[in-house]
C-alpha cells in the first residue's frame, strides 16, 4: 500500500527462511489483508500501531484501539476476538505459556500504564496479573527462560526509560534487573544464545 497517511492493512509472509520451500529464493507472498470490519463490526479505518504475537498456528494482532484479531494462515482469514479490557496504546506484547501478555502503554488521558493483562486464545478471555513496577509506554518485551523481560520505554516524567524488569508467570511477580545502559523508547528486543539484545530505539523524542 502506498499513499501519505493512508490505511495500510496489507499482510505478507516471508518464505526465504523456511526449512522446506518450493521457492529456493527469498520471497514475500501476499496473504489476506486486515479487514476493515468483521461480522459487521467495524475494526477502524485507521489501524495505527500494531502489536503482534503468535501461538500455535495462529498470529494475533492487538491494535491501538483495543481490537484483537486472529489470523489463521491455514484458512488465510481473520477472526475477531475479545478486545483488550483496558484502553491504552504503545504497549508491549509477549507470548508465553499459551497466553499473550500486554504490558504497559499510555491511557486515553496520556497517563503511563503499568497494567499487565493476558489473553488466552483457547477461552477467548482476558486476565489481570501483577502490574509492571515502572509504568511506561513504547517499551520492548521478550521471552527468555520462561520469563518476560520488559525494557526501555517512556516513563510518566516523559524521559526515555532505562528500566529493565523481568516477570515470572509462575509467581506472578516482577524483579528489577540491571538498568539498560542508555534509556530509549521504541526499541526492538530479541533473544539469541541465551542472551537478550536491545537494539535501536529513540531518545529525546518525547522531551
Amino acid at each position: 500500500h502506498t499513499g501519505q497517511h493512508s490505511r495500510c492493512s496489507a499482510g505478507y509472509v516471508y518464505t526465504g527462511a523456511t526449512i522446506v520451500s518450493v521457492n529456493p529464493q527469498p520471497a514475500w507472498v501476499w496473504v489476506s489483508e486486515i479487514p476493515a470490519q468483521i461480522g459487521g463490526r467495524q475494526i477502524g479505518a485507521d489501524i495505527g500501531r500494531i502489536a503482534c504475537a503468535s501461538i500455535d498456528q495462529a498470529v494475533y494482532i492487538i491494535l491501538d484501539n483495543g481490537a484483537v484479531l486472529e489470523f489463521s494462515p491455514l484458512e488465510n482469514d481473520w477472526f475477531l476476538k475479545s478486545p483488550l479490557p483496558s484502553s491504552r496504546r504503545g504497549f508491549a506484547v509477549a507470548a508465553l505459556n499459551n497466553r499473550i501478555f500486554v504490558i504497559g502503554g499510555t491511557g486515553p488521558d496520556g497517563t503511563k500504564s503499568a497494567l499487565n493483562e493476558s489473553f488466552d486464545p483457547a477461552t477467548d478471555t482476558w486476565e489481570a496479573w501483577a502490574s509492571l513496577p515502572t509504568a511506561r509506554s513504547n517499551l520492548a518485551a521478550a521471552i527468555l527462560g520462561g520469563k518476560i523481560y520488559a525494557t526501555g520505554g517512556v516513563e510518566t516524567s516523559g524521559r526515555e526509560s532505562n528500566s529493565h524488569e523481568s516477570y515470572s508467570p509462575e509467581t506472578d511477580s516482577w524483579a528489577r534487573l540491571a538498568d539498560l545502559p542508555t534509556g530509549r523508547s521504541d526499541l526492538a528486543m530479541g533473544v539469541a544464545n541465551g542472551r537478550l539484545y536491545a537494539i535501536g530505539g529513540e531518545k529525546g523524542k518525547f522531551l
